[in-house]
């Protein structure tokens, strides 16, 4: 049998893994929101009243979901991805640091692309209001960023072998994505790989030079 104070002890761990845990998840699902470019799911990562500073943008969280989605609308390739979050607890808030990774390609006026490739950390400040935590404050530090043309062979295929007619399936940036499909994503599986003639590809094929 328990005694009171071992009970409470138990709470609260648990109550702070569901915190760690569910702050996880919002940094994800704000990299999903970025990348599908789906505003909605953006904004529900931020309380109401949040404010962000990226540099190009200081102010209200909401409007900047608006902001960056537009920004993506046309950028054919956006990937993203938040690692290493140190969580700090205190209550009902958290101070939350993490490092992103941010890969786009955007088009030049002479039709061109380059990529551009981003590094740095969040700094955030999470609160749980009636139960939900949110983020109240988030401040972008970009610490390394660079760019390189893309090739005319990348643009062309999207990491398909050469001379080959593709059997890899590309996503996309909005909600026909198979990823909002959840569980009913194992009824659009594709005809056995089997009736497609193999082909093995070489090195030189999977070369992005």
């Amino acid at each position: 049998m328990l005694d009171a104070a071992a009970l409470v002890a138990i709470t609260r761990r648990l109550d702070a893994l569901e915190s760690r845990e569910r702050i996880r998840e919002l940094l994800f699902e704000f990299v999903r929101g970025v990348e599908r470019g789906d505003v909605d799911i953006i904004r529900g990562v931020f309380h109401p009243d949040a404010r962000t500073d990226y540099g190009i943008f200081v102010g209200n969280a909401q409007e900047f979901a608006t902001h960056i989605v537009d920004w993506y609308r046309d950028v054919p390739y956006v990937r993203n991805f938040v690692t290493n979050p140190r969580i700090v607890l205190d209550g009902d808030r958290a101070f939350v640091e993490s490092h992103f990774d941010s890969t786009n390609w955007l088009e030049l006026e002479d039709g061109g692309m380059i990529e551009r490739c981003a590094e740095g950390r969040y700094t955030d400040v999470f609160e749980r209001r009636d139960g939900q935590w949110r983020i109240l404050h988030r401040r972008a530090l970009n610490e390394k960023h660079w760019t390189r043309p893309v090739s005319a062979k990348e643009l062309g295929r999207r990491g398909q072998p050469a001379g080959r007619q593709s059997t890899t399936l590309v996503g996309t940036r909005d909600r026909s994505d198979p990823s909002y499909l959840g569980f009913a994503v194992a009824n659009e599986l594709p005809a056995p790989f089997a009736a497609t003639p193999h082909h093995e590809a070489s090195a030189a094929e999977w070369s992005w030079a």
